[in-house]
């Protein structure tokens, strides 16, 4: 009978503790998640014009520590701005 009642007792049951270790979990885990997907937030943050590209890298070779370096590197490349038509405008008769 014994053996039939440590079988009914999970070895992971939950416990009351005041310690706040389920807390410290939750915000090490999400730290965890923010540090993985980094560079998709590099280029979020620089409105890089291949944010989508460089999230979905991240999100799918950034395990491999090349893709997330990768990612890395292309969040912080330079960021192309739209050109001011006035400022590129020529006209035939500047010549």
């Amino acid at each position: 009978m014994a053996g039939i009642a440590l079988a009914a007792t999970p070895a992971l049951a939950a416990t009351s503790s005041s310690d706040g270790s389920a807390g410290m979990g939750l915000i090490l885990i999400l730290f965890m998640i923010a540090c993985y997907f980094f560079p998709a937030i590099i280029a979020v943050c620089r409105g890089h014009h291949n944010t989508l590209a460089i999230f979905l890298l991240n999100l799918f070779l950034g395990w491999s520590g090349l893709g997330w370096i990768g990612a890395l590197v292309w969040a912080a490349t330079a960021v192309r701005r739209p050109i001011d038509p006035d400022y590129v405008r020529v006209r035939r008769d500047d010549f």
